[in-house]
């Protein structure tokens, strides 16, 4: 988009206009709206769509009138509240990977659908401290680096074919960073990084090089000794009684990861953070379609689905209010 991306020549909202309605956009008008918004402020901007389908569609349009793929998304799970299932590993991938960029400093524009704002974070220093670079050149301990990426959620598997995997093959570690769009082969001569080569998951041959690779968690919380210690005291304290009893405490206390864990992402840090605790005081936040409006909905499936899955002592849920910010 050319020209700061004045086609429709919108006003944004400034100190003494807070906040501004754009009304009559017909169309795909929505989606030129917010290219325009994005183009034209220098800070983050939030884009808020009503749905996940909506989200995909509004991506669309607003690469297409921008000319280039310039946005971030921030998905939900795409699983019904306190389902047992987990979400894919790409789309935690490209949560983890638009957490950093909010926490970089550096303006982000992010697309989120409404029902991603009820879900509960990391507080947003837990994304820097969990997230390491290597360089060509580096010192590295491979034994240390090993450890390393387990605590931070990373999965050790024979080859690595998704995001949040790493393999140990000789004097190779195969990764796959959460947020990169390609593994990376980690070469070692000795304890020195003697090369990155990125190379294809379906086909494991490289193809391409890299001197610098940043590694993202793979998840949105610890999950080392103290992480499980934390879940273990914080679980016990939530639901008193026998905690053996239940399969998910059993679980974590074996260092095993239950399908579902997401929803019990509290008990891993003593507090959590909102989607908008990650987000800059200047952000523009652009609301489509009344899409605010649906969180009402959205709330009140998350309460239908707590009473009617409370009853199992296998598997006790978290309060409403306890898993998802009201």
């Amino acid at each position: 988009m050319t020209d700061r991306g004045a086609i429709l020549g919108l006003d944004l909202p400034d100190r003494q206009r807070p906040r501004l309605v754009w009304s009559q956009l017909f169309g795909a008008a929505p989606g030129l709206a917010a290219a325009e918004a994005i183009a034209r402020h220098d800070g983050t901007v939030c884009v808020i769509a009503r749905s996940a389908a909506a989200l995909e569609r509004l991506e669309g349009e607003i690469t297409f009138f921008a000319g280039a793929r310039t946005t971030r998304r921030f998905p939900d799970y795409e699983t019904l509240p306190y389902e047992a299932i987990s979400p894919p590993k790409d789309l935690l991938a490209e949560r983890l990977a638009a957490l950093y960029e909010l926490t970089s400093g550096r303006a982000v524009k992010l697309l989120v659908n409404a029902e991603a704002l009820l879900g509960r974070l990391p507080p947003p220093d837990f994304i820097g401290a969990r997230s390491l670079s290597l360089e060509v050149g580096q010192t590295l301990d491979r034994a240390d680096l090993t450890e390393r990426l387990v605590h931070h959620g990373y999965l050790r598997v024979d080859q690595v074919a998704e995001p949040g995997e790493f393999a140990v093959r000789g004097a190779l570690l195969d990764l796959y960073p959460t947020g990169a769009a390609e593994p990376v082969r980690i070469d070692l001569l000795d304890e020195e990084v003697e090369s990155l080569r990125l190379f294809d998951p379906e086909t494991q041959r490289t193809r391409g090089a890299t001197r610098r690779i940043m590694i993202l968690p793979a998840r949105e919380f610890p999950f080392d000794a103290a992480a499980i210690r934390g879940f273990r005291e914080r679980y016990r304290d939530y639901f008193p009684g026998e905690p053996g009893r239940s399969a998910i405490y059993r679980d974590i206390s074996e260092a095993l990861l239950p399908a579902g864990i997401e929803y019990y992402l509290p008990l891993f840090f003593a507090t959590t953070s909102s989607l908008l605790d990650y987000l800059p005081a200047d952000t523009l936040i652009v609301e489509t379609e009344d899409a605010l409006a649906d969180l009402t909905t959205a709330w009140q499936l998350v309460e239908e689905r707590y009473e009617q899955l409370r009853g199992d002592l296998e598997h006790p849920l978290l309060a409403p209010a306890a898993a998802f910010f009201p």
